[in-house]
């Protein structure tokens, strides 16, 4: 997904996302890749083998405790 795409859908701003998005890259969950597309940058963010296994422990902590509590 690219950095504007992104930015659309969450609501942040450039800085927000960098940051979070650097955070994410820190701790192995995302891959960040720059370039130029002609004389534009481009960034775009893909969810990493580990990243993509992190979300899907937290959905399926999340729906335990939505079972839990209903």
């Amino acid at each position: 997904m690219t950095s504007t795409d992104l930015l659309n859908v969450l609501e942040l701003t450039k800085g927000n996302l960098s940051t979070h998005m650097k955070k994410l890259e820190d701790g192995g969950l995302v891959k960040i890749d720059k370039k130029f597309i002609g004389r534009k940058p481009r960034t775009s963010y893909r969810c990493t083998k580990k990243g993509k296994k992190e979300v899907q422990n937290y959905l399926t902590t999340i729906e335990s405790v939505l079972k839990a509590s209903a």
